[in-house]
């Protein structure tokens, strides 16, 4: 995964549930099922454009 490239996150992740190196918080919720497009990468994971980049997502977090 590079910057720049879209992804779609999934619909189906779970709050508290572990996803590689990251959980998935309840306030990351409503981005579920949504495309955004990779700002940053780091050694934890992604940080996205549509959520003023607050959060760490990981490819296993993402639609295939």
């Amino acid at each position: 995964m590079n910057i720049g490239d879209k992804v779609t996150i999934r619909k189906d992740l779970k709050v508290k549930k572990w996803y590689g190196n990251d959980d998935f918080t309840k306030e990351m919720q409503k981005f579920k099922g949504r495309e955004a497009i990779v700002t940053h990468i780091t050694t934890n994971g992604f940080y996205l454009d549509i959520d003023n980049q607050n959060w760490t997502w990981t490819k296993e977090m993402f639609e295939k």
